[in-house]
């Protein structure tokens, strides 16, 4: 209610919203969150599911006494060629990192709605039941393969989710006495951000991957200033990723890392027993004075 009053008054929000909740054991299960049925109002939805990708970052895990180093698909990696976002907030954004995220699903409607961050077309979900083992084989559930949205900027004039109806909750005042608020049925010209992980901004991504940081800021200075100084901050942050290879492709790269470095040896090989018969010669030569 008080969300929804804010907005219908020209409040900008920025929505960090989990459709999946961890506990800290690495348990996961399906999250409904208390502001679902009001996104779900503006015609937008989060998925109780998490989004993997053949597009991610490799992840430290402990096992046992050591650390170990393993791609991860849940923590997705967002590249603006992906993406294809000219939304001042992503377009100068190279790549971003969205941990255990989940997808969005936007349903049509009059307002103004950009697409932020998606995965790639090798991206898939996990729903229902839930195992983030990173050790694990990722190739056997890859169930609704193709892009998700993971983040989207609507703008426009909203819609109170409390238009038409006969009973509003009541509130509280500062002295305990219970009143009906007063709440617009539609909003002036206003803007909000969905975004499907509450973890991508979190100190260690943030400090870690400059593209979150830099995504966060934009968000900021949309949601208050608006577009014009969003273009000052940096022009192209975060990494530069490799692009994602086919299968063929990743063979003939497997077979040529396997025989350059033996071919390359053979080769030196025959070049140096050549110059040493060719010295040998020559000095054969000089000693029996042949120089013919």
């Amino acid at each position: 209610l008080i969300i929804d009053s804010y907005i219908m008054r020209g409040g900008r929000v920025l929505f960090l919203i989990d459709g999946v909740a961890l506990d800290d054991s690495m348990q996961a299960s399906a999250f409904d969150s208390p502001l679902s049925d009001l996104l779900t109002h503006y015609g937008i939805r989060v998925l109780p599911q998490l989004v993997l990708d053949q597009i991610n970052i490799t992840a430290s895990f402990q096992s046992g006494m050591y650390d170990i180093m393993l791609p991860y698909p849940f923590w997705v990696r967002v590249v603006r060629d992906m993406s294809e976002s000219r939304h001042p907030i992503s377009s100068t954004i190279e790549s971003m990192v969205m941990p255990w995220a989940s997808p969005l699903v936007v349903d049509d409607s009059p307002m103004k709605v950009a697409i932020l961050a998606q995965s790639s077309d090798e991206s898939w979900v996990q729903q229902d039941t839930f195992d983030l083992n990173p050790q694990q084989d990722f190739s056997l559930r890859r169930n609704d393969p193709g892009r998700k949205i993971l983040a989207v900027a609507v703008s426009g004039e909203f819609t109170s989710m409390f238009a038409g109806r006969d009973t509003i909750p009541l509130l509280n005042d500062a002295e305990g006495h219970t009143f009906s608020p007063d709440i617009p049925t539609q909003s002036p010209d206003t803007r909000i951000i969905v975004v499907g992980s509450s973890r991508c901004f979190t100190d260690d991504f943030t400090a870690e991957f400059e593209g979150n940081r830099t995504f966060f800021l934009n968000a900021v200075d949309w949601l208050t200033i608006g577009d014009e100084l969003i273009g000052i901050r940096s022009r192209e942050a975060g990494e530069r990723p490799l692009k994602l290879l086919d299968e063929r492709t990743k063979l003939i790269v497997r077979i040529v890392n396997m025989l350059a470095v033996p071919l390359l040896v053979v080769i030196f090989g025959f070049i140096y027993i050549g110059l040493r018969r060719r010295n040998r010669r020559s000095r054969a030569r000089a000693i029996t004075g042949d120089h013919q």
